[in-house]
C-alpha cells in the first residue's frame, strides 16, 4: 500500500480530496463516500469463510471499498494486529506474490521462494508457516484478479497455464487451511466471472463466498461528489452537482472518470485563489468536462515529450494495454526491462516517460510516486477507463489489437501450413500481412507474448510473398503465351477466310461461263426455228408449184431433209444449253454456300480476336490500376525525396485516369495530398487566425466566403479567393463561441455562446452592433436556420427553442428528459431532426412537434451530429462510436452504416449538391464519401492535430474545410484532379529508368514514360 500517495495530512487536505483514476487508500477513508455500510457485508463473509470475492463492473470502486472500508475496519481491531499483503497477478503471478510478501515481511522472503512455489507441491499456508512469521492474522488482497485470464486462451504456452493454475491452487490452499490465520480477498471485474469456471476449486470458493458490489444510485453519486468537497473545506454549486449527475447517469464505470474530472475541477478552482467562491460550472467547463478532462490531461503529458519520446510512449502504452477477443479492455502490467526490450529502447527512456505520467496529480501509471522505478519494477496503467477515454490511447489500443489479430492469424496459418492442412497466403490476406509487417516492424520479443512461434510465422509470410511473386511472373508469361496462340489462331482463320473468298470468286467465273453457254444455245435454237419456218415456207411453195415445176421436187425434198437435220441439231444444242445452265446454277449455289461459310469463319475469327483483345485490355487495366494503387501507397512511405514522392503519386494518378480507375480512389487521393503538402509545406492549406479551438464554421450562400467561431471569443470571415488567407474580424468578445449559423439568403449570421447568449449579426452591415438574445440556461450547443428568418437552438436545458431574427421572444418548440446533442433542419424547412443523450433521434414536424417519429438509439453510443442532404432524400447521423448512418427520409429506415472512424463523430455534413458526405470526430480524422459510391472506401484525411469539431463544403463542392481543437483551419480539395495543379512546376526531374523498374515494373505494358513531359530524365 506504500505506493499510493496520501491526500490527507494532519492538517486536512493537502492538494485534492479526489484521487483521480487511482483507488482510495486506507489513509483516505474519510474521503470515501457513496459505499457506506458495504464493507461490513464483506467483512462478515471474510470472517465466516476466510475468503471473499468482491465482484463488480469496471470502475465500480472494488479496490477502494477494500482499501477504505475493509482494511480500516480490520486495523481498528485492538485484539489483532493484521498484516496486509497486496498483490496483483500481472504477467508473473507467483513472482508478484513473493514480492508482495517480501514487502510486508522484510527479510523473510527471497527470490528462491518464487522457484519453490513454481516447482514444489506446497500449499500457501505451509509455505508461510515455514517462514515463522508468528500467529498474527494475514490478509492477502489479490487485486485485479482478472489479469490471470490474459494467458488462458489458445495462444498461451503450457508453462504459463501451469503457473496460473499453481497460483489459483495457492489461493485456494491459503484460505482453506487453518494451520495459520490466512484470509484472502480478491477483486475481479464481473464480466470475467464466467472465465473462473475452468478452475474447479476457485469456482467452489466463489460460489461459497462472494460479494457483488451493487450499482450506485443517484444519491450515492451525489455523496461521492459533495462529501469530499466538504471535507476539503469548500462548497460546490448545486447546478454543477446536477449537471455531473446528469452526465454520469447510472453508469458505475463512469466513477473513475468522474473522480478524475472532479480532481481537475478542484485544481482549477484552487488556482483561482478564492476559497469563498463555490466550485462552479465555469471551473468544470474550463477543464473540458467529463468527456474531455481525462483525455486533455493525458495529452498534456504527451505534449511535453519530444518526437522520439512520443514514439516510445506510444509503444509503452500499447505494451501495457490489450483489447480482449470480446473487445474488453485489459491491463497488461509488465516489468520495465521487458517493456524496454519490446519498445526497442533503453530502460532509462521508459523510466523517464513513466515518471512524466505518474507525477503529482497525474495518476495514469502505477506504481504511484514516491515509489522508485527500476528495471525490475512492474508498471501498469491505473485504470481501464484510460483506454476508453484517452483519445490517443484508444487509437493505440485499436491499432495494437489489429496488429495482434493479424499476428495471431499469421501464427495459426503457419502452424496449419506446417501440418500440411492449408496453403500459403495470397492476396488480399498476403498484402494486408505485408503492409502490417512494414508498418509495425514486429520483433520476436513482442510476438512471443501472444504466440511463441514468431520465427515460423515470419518465415511463412516471407515464403508466401516469394511464391506469390513467382506465380504472378508465371501468369504474365502464360498470358503472353495465350496471346501469341490467339494471334496465330486468328491468322489461320484469316487464311481460311481468304481461301473461301477465292472459291467464291471461282464460282462466279463458272457461273458467268455457264450463262454464256446458255445464251449461245438459245441463239442456235432461235436460228433453228427460223430455218424451220423458212423450210415450211419452201415446202408450201414447193407444193403450190408442184404441178408447174415437178422437176424441182427432188431439190425441195433434199431441202426438207436438210431442214429436219438442222432442227434435230438445234434441239440437241438446246438440251446441252439447259444442262450447262443447271450445272452453272449448282456451282453458283455452292459458291454462295462457300461464301456464307467464309463470312461465318471470318466473323468467328473477328469475335475471338475481339474477345482476346478485350481480355488483354482488361488484364492490362487491372494490372496497371493495381500498380497505380501500390505506387500511391508507396509514395506515402517516402520521406527523404520530395521529387520521388511527388512523381510516384502523380504517375499513379495518371495511370488511374488513363485506365479508367475510380476517380475518387482513396489511395490515389492520399498520395497526391501528401505529396502536395511535402512540396508546398505542411501549412500550405492552413488558415490561421484563431488562438483557441475552432468550434463552428458556415459558408455564406452563393459565395466562396465563410465564417468561423472559436473558443477565443472571435468570429472571423474568410474567402477562398483570397490567396493571402487573411481574415476580417466580425466580432471579438470575452465569451466562448460554441455554434454558428447563417440564414439561407446570407443576410443574418447567428452565434451562440457558452453562457447561453445568442448574438445576431447583419452580414451586410459590418461593425453594426448585434442583436443580443437570452433564453437558454448554459451553453448553446447548436443553431440551425429554417426558412425566412426563423432559427432553432438547443442548449444544456433540455429544450429546443424557436426564434426569429427580429428579436422576438423565443418559443419552446420541444423538450426532452435528456439534454439534446444536435439538431438539423430539412431543406424544405418543414422537418426538424434532433438527438438527445438517451440515444434516441426525434423527427419533428414544425406543425405538430408534440408527436414526433422516434428513431431508437443506444444510450452507450448516442448521436452527436445530424444533417439533411440538400435534395432532402437522406438524413445522416453520426454517433459516439464513430459510425455514420444514413436514413431514407421517405421511410425513416436506416439504409447504410458507414464506418471508418474510431471515436465520437462531432460533425457530419452533406455537400451543397448532395454529391458528397463528410464526417469528423475525436479520432482527428475527416472522412468523405462519394454518395453514388457509398460502398467504396472513403477519403481519409488525417492531418488535423486534435479533435475535429466542425467541417463544411464550399458552395461549388470543390473544397472541404475542417476546424479543430488545435485552432487550425485546413482547406482540402475534394477531388484528386484538383490536387495535380502545378505538380510538374514544383519538381525538378522525372523518374529514372531504374526507379521506374523498381516502383512501376517492366513489361510490354509498362514501358518507361515521362511523368512530366517538359522535364528531363535523370540517368
Amino acid at each position: 500500500m506504500s505506493d499510493i500517495p496520501s491526500s490527507v495530512g494532519k492538517e486536512g487536505v493537502t492538494f485534492s480530496p479526489f484521487p483521480g483514476l487511482r483507488p482510495f487508500t486506507p489513509e483516505e477513508s474519510k474521503l470515501f463516500f457513496g459505499r457506506e455500510g458495504q464493507s461490513r457485508s464483506v467483512l462478515d463473509s471474510l470472517e465466516k469463510n476466510r475468503f471473499v470475492a468482491v465482484i463488480g463492473a469496471s470502475g465500480s470502486g472494488k479496490s477502494s471499498l477494500i482499501y477504505c472500508g475493509v482494511v480500516p475496519e480490520l486495523q481498528k481491531q485492538a485484539s489483532k494486529k493484521w498484516t496486509i499483503v497486496t498483490t496483483r497477478p500481472g504477467s508473473d503471478p507467483l513472482r508478484n506474490l513473493v514480492d508482495s510478501f517480501s514487502a510486508s515481511f522484510t527479510g523473510k522472503f527471497k527470490d528462491a521462494d518464487t522457484e519453490i512455489l513454481r516447482d514444489q507441491d506446497i500449499g500457501l499456508q505451509e509455505w508461510i508457516k515455514g517462514k515463522k512469521l508468528g500467529d498474527q492474522p494475514i490478509l492477502i488482497i489479490v487485486d485485479q484478479f482478472e489479469e490471470i485470464f490474459r494467458f488462458t486462451g489458445t495462444g498461451a504456452a503450457d508453462e504459463q497455464l501451469n503457473q496460473i493454475k499453481r497460483f489459483v491452487d495457492l489461493i485456494y490452499s491459503g484460505s482453506s487451511s487453518e494451520i495459520i490465520p490466512v484470509y484472502v480477498v480478491l477483486t475481479m471485474r464481473s464480466d470475467f466471472i464466467g472465465e473462473c469456471s475452468i478452475f474447479q476449486n476457485l469456482t467452489e470458493l466463489i460460489n461459497k463466498s462472494n460479494y457483488l458490489i451493487p450499482q450506485m444510485t443517484r444519491d450515492d453519486f451525489k455523496k461521492a461528489i459533495k462529501g469530499p468537497v466538504g471535507i476539503g473545506g469548500a462548497t460546490i454549486d448545486e447546478d454543477l452537482v446536477d449537471q455531473l449527475l446528469d452526465e454520469v447517469g447510472i453508469d458505475t464505470d463512469q466513477l473513475p472518470v468522474l473522480q478524475h474530472a472532479l480532481m481537475r475541477t478542484w485544481e482549477h478552482w484552487k488556482l483561482q485563489n478564492d476559497p469563498d467562491k463555490p466550485i462552479s460550472i465555469g471551473d468544470y467547463e474550463a477543464i473540458g468536462r467529463m468527456e474531455k478532462a481525462l483525455s486533455d490531461h493525458a495529452n498534456e503529458a504527451f505534449d511535453e515529450l519530444n518526437e522520439s519520446q512520443r514514439v516510445i510512449c506510444q509503444n509503452l502504452f500499447k505494451i501495457l494495454t490489450e483489447k480482449g477477443g470480446d473487445n474488453r479492455g485489459l491491463r497488461r502490467p509488465n516489468r520495465v526491462q521487458k517493456v524496454a526490450e519490446i519498445a526497442k529502447c533503453s530502460v532509462k527512456d521508459i523510466i523517464e516517460i513513466a515518471e512524466l505520467f505518474r507525477t503529482r496529480g497525474r495518476t495514469f501509471l502505477t506504481p504511484y510516486q514516491p515509489v522508485e522505478i527500476t528495471e525490475e519494477t512492474v508498471i501498469d496503467i491505473s485504470h481501464e477507463s484510460l483506454m476508453r477515454i484517452w483519445d490517443r490511447l484508444r487509437l493505440w489500443v485499436d491499432e495494437e489489437a489489429s496488429s495482434v489479430q493479424m499476428y495471431n492469424r499469421l501464427s495459426e496459418a503457419s502452424e496449419l501450413y506446417q501440418e500440411g492442412r492449408t496453403g500459403l497466403w495470397r492476396p488480399p490476406d498476403l498484402q494486408l500481412a505485408l503492409n502490417w509487417r512494414e508498418k509495425q516492424k514486429p520483433s520476436a520479443t513482442w510476438g512471443v507474448q501472444y504466440n511463441p512461434a514468431f520465427e515460423r510465422s515470419m518465415v511463412y509470410l516471407s515464403t508466401s510473398d516469394t511464391e506469390f511473386k513467382k506465380e504472378e511472373e508465371n501468369k504474365i508469361r502464360l498470358q503472353k503465351r495465350r496471346l501469341k496462340i490467339t494471334r496465330s489462331f486468328a491468322l489461320v482463320l484469316g487464311a481460311i477466310a481468304v481461301f473461301a473468298m477465292g472459291l467464291f470468286l471461282y464460282s462466279q467465273v463458272l457461273k458467268k461461263e455457264a450463262e454464256a453457254s446458255a445464251k449461245d444455245a438459245k441463239v442456235q435454237t432461235e436460228i433453228a426455228i427460223e430455218q424451220r419456218k423458212e423450210a415450211d415456207k419452201q415446202k408450201v411453195a414447193a407444193q403450190e408449184s408442184a404441178d408447174i415445176a415437178t422437176q424441182q421436187k427432188l431439190i425441195a425434198e433434199d431441202a426438207t431433209a436438210a431442214a429436219e437435220v438442222s432442227k434435230e441439231e438445234a434441239l440437241v444444242q438446246l438440251g446441252r444449253a439447259d444442262s450447262e445452265a443447271e450445272r452453272a446454277l449448282r456451282s453458283a449455289q455452292e459458291a454462295k454456300k462457300q461464301e456464307r461459310l467464309a463470312k461465318a469463319n471470318e466473323q468467328l475469327a473477328n469475335d475471338q480476336t475481339l474477345a482476346a483483345n478485350i481480355a488483354k485490355d482488361e488484364a492490362t487495366k487491372s494490372q496497371i490500376l493495381s500498380i497505380a494503387k501500390s505506387m500511391a501507397v508507396k509514395s506515402l512511405q517516402i520521406d527523404d525525396d520530395p521529387d520521388l514522392q511527388a512523381l510516384l503519386a502523380f504517375q499513379a494518378y495518371k495511370f488511374n485516369l488513363k485506365f479508367e480507375g475510380w476517380s475518387h480512389d482513396a489511395d490515389i487521393y492520399a498520395g497526391l495530398y501528401s505529396a502536395r503538402k511535402t512540396l508546398l509545406g505542411n501549412e500550405y492549406n492552413m488558415y490561421k487566425g484563431h488562438t483557441q479551438s475552432i468550434n463552428s464554421l458556415v459558408f455564406h450562400p452563393g459565395t466562396d466566403d465563410w465564417y468561423t467561431a472559436g473558443a477565443d471569443g472571435r468570429i472571423l470571415k474568410w474567402s477562398l479567393s483570397d490567396s493571402r488567407k487573411s481574415f476580417a474580424l466580425v466580432s471579438q468578445t470575452d465569451l466562448l463561441f460554441k455554434s454558428l449559423a447563417i440564414s439561407k439568403d446570407g443576410k443574418w449570421l447567428v452565434a451562440g455562446t457558452d453562457k447561453g447568449g445568442i448574438y445576431i449579426y447583419e452580414t451586410g452591415k459590418p461593425g453594426k452592433e448585434p442583436i443580443h438574445l437570452n433564453g437558454h440556461e448554459g451553453r448553446i450547443r447548436k443553431i440551425e436556420f429554417a426558412n425566412g428568418g426563423d432559427f432553432y437552438t438547443i442548449g444544456l436545458d433540455k429544450r429546443i427553442l424557436k426564434w426569429n431574427v427580429t428579436g422576438k421572444a423565443a418559443q419552446v418548440f420541444a423538450s426532452s428528459k435528456y439534454r439534446f446533442n444536435d439538431i438539423a433542419i430539412a431543406p424544405d424547412g418543414q422537418t426538424v431532426g434532433a438527438a438527445d443523450r438517451s440515444g434516441n433521434i426525434f423527427i419533428y414536424s414544425i406543425y405538430d412537434p408534440e408527436d414526433p417519429i422516434i428513431l431508437p438509439g443506444s444510450v452507450k453510443n448516442p448521436s452527436f451530429s445530424l444533417d439533411f442532404s440538400g435534395d432532402g432524400k437522406y438524413f445522416a447521423v453520426g454517433d459516439g462510436s464513430g459510425i455514420v448512418r444514413l436514413y431514407s427520409t421517405e421511410t425513416w429506415q436506416a439504409t447504410i452504416s458507414l464506418r471508418g472512424s474510431t471515436a465520437r463523430i462531432n460533425d457530419v455534413k452533406f455537400s451543397p449538391k448532395s454529391n458528397y458526405l463528410a464526417s469528423a470526430g475525436n479520432d482527428s480524422k475527416v472522412l468523405m464519401w462519394e454518395m453514388k459510391n457509398l460502398n467504396n472506401s472513403p477519403l481519409v484525411m488525417e492531418d488535423n492535430k486534435g479533435f475535429v469539431f466542425t467541417i463544411g463544403f464550399s458552395q461549388d463542392e470543390k473544397f472541404l474545410i475542417s476546424g479543430d481543437e488545435a485552432n487550425e483551419l485546413i482547406v482540402r480539395p475534394v477531388r484528386s484532379d484538383l490536387l495535380i495543379e502545378g505538380f510538374c512546376s514544383m519538381i525538378k526531374r522525372n523518374l529514372t529508368q531504374v526507379e521506374w523498374e523498381v516502383y512501376v515494373g517492366v513489361g510490354e505494358n509498362l514501358k518507361y514514360q515521362k511523368t512530366c513531359l517538359l522535364l528531363e530524365t535523370e540517368n
